[in-house]
C-alpha cells in the first residue's frame, strides 16, 4: 500500500501539467481502495463489528449484480426485441412494396 501511494505521488509531480494527470488521479483512487479495505480488516476482529461488515459486504455483492444486470443484460434484451419487432413490420412490409398492385397482401398486411 505504501508503494502506491508512493507511485501515485511521484505521478502527480510528474504530470502536472500533463494530460495524463488523469492516471495519477487513478492511482490515488486505487490506494484509497486498498486503505478502506485495510480499515474495514480491522471490523473483522471486533464481537459487534464483525458481522456487520460481512453482511455490508454481501449486500454490495448483490447491488453490483444487479446493477450489472440493469446496465448490461437489460438493454441487450430490450435492443434484441426491438430488433425483433423491426425485422416482423418490415418483412410484412416488404411484400406490399414489391407487389403494390396486389390487393390481397395489401389486406393482409394492414388488418
Amino acid at each position: 500500500m505504501f508503494i502506491v501511494m508512493l507511485i501515485a505521488v511521484i505521478l502527480r509531480l510528474v504530470l502536472t501539467n500533463s494530460s495524463y494527470f488523469v492516471w495519477a488521479r487513478y492511482v490515488y483512487d486505487i490506494n484509497l481502495i486498498m486503505f478502506y479495505l485495510r480499515i474495514l480488516q480491522l471490523f473483522y476482529i471486533h464481537p459487534h463489528l464483525g458481522p456487520k461488515v460481512i453482511v455490508i459486504g454481501r449486500m454490495v455483492c448483490v447491488i453490483i449484480s444487479r446493477l450489472l444486470n440493469l446496465f448490461i443484460v437489460t438493454p441487450r434484451i430490450c435492443n434484441f426485441m426491438l430488433l425483433l419487432i423491426w425485422v416482423r413490420s418490415f418483412s410484412k412490409m416488404l411484400p406490399s412494396v414489391k407487389f403494390a398492385e396486389d390487393k390481397v397482401l395489401v389486406f393482409v398486411i394492414l388488418h
